[in-house]
């Protein structure tokens, strides 16, 4: 399950009011509204890390409390809602960011550990904010990231009972193995992300 932030907005008549977050903000979203021939033209930035959007329509602005039916879901930050807008009724629209990436807050923390010797001296190390993904890479994704760039597939691991794992439609959701540290850097150049440093694994662990 990937990670939502929810946003919600009002609409009456075509006009839009301010944003109203019903959770954690995210500074970078601004929702503008329009409507031509009775449909609703819905416009927002991209938050960071957002994978796509799922939009919903309600007859309250407390959805919980109001009929909301989710209306769509798109990767692009438009949207249009055919009809959206009968007459003079208010409309209500929330706006759903799926995102397969969560915050790490920055801070800082006692690097290292008494018991090994190859992680001394325990020191403190401050590190800034960083998104780091929820989940581990798929076969599904790494498969992509090999047929688009022509990288051959991963050798298989040759696990008992599970034949073909990485090619195999059964396992696609399953976490990629047989990858190599350049091969993860590429990987994650390629989908517009990089690998963490060893102190922002520690401080997300």
């Amino acid at each position: 399950m990937k990670a939502a932030i929810h946003f919600l907005f009002i609409l009456a008549a075509g006009l839009a009011l301010a944003q109203q977050p019903v959770s954690r903000p995210v500074t970078d979203l601004v929702i503008h509204a329009s409507d031509s021939s009775g449909d609703v033209v819905l416009h927002w930035s991209r938050p960071a890390a957002a994978d796509s959007f799922r939009i919903f329509s309600g007859d309250s602005a407390l959805f919980s409390w109001g009929v909301a039916t989710q209306i769509g879901a798109t990767a692009d930050t438009e949207f249009i809602h055919l009809g959206g807008l009968l007459g003079a009724e208010q409309r209500f629209y929330a706006v759903t960011a799926i995102t397969s990436m969560v915050v790490v807050p920055a801070g800082s923390y006692d690097m290292g550990a008494i018991y090994q010797t190859s992680s001394q001296p325990v020191h403190s190390v401050n590190v800034p904010e960083f998104r780091m993904d929820i989940y581990e890479v798929t076969n599904s994704q790494y498969k992509d990231f090999c047929d688009a760039t022509s990288r051959p597939y991963p050798p298989d691991p040759g696990f008992s009972g599970i034949p073909d794992y990485f090619a195999n439609e059964a396992y696609l959701s399953f976490p990629v193995v047989m990858v190599d540290w350049n091969d993860a850097r590429d990987y994650a150049a390629w989908a517009g992300k990089r690998l963490p440093t060893e102190a922002e694994w520690e401080r997300a662990a």
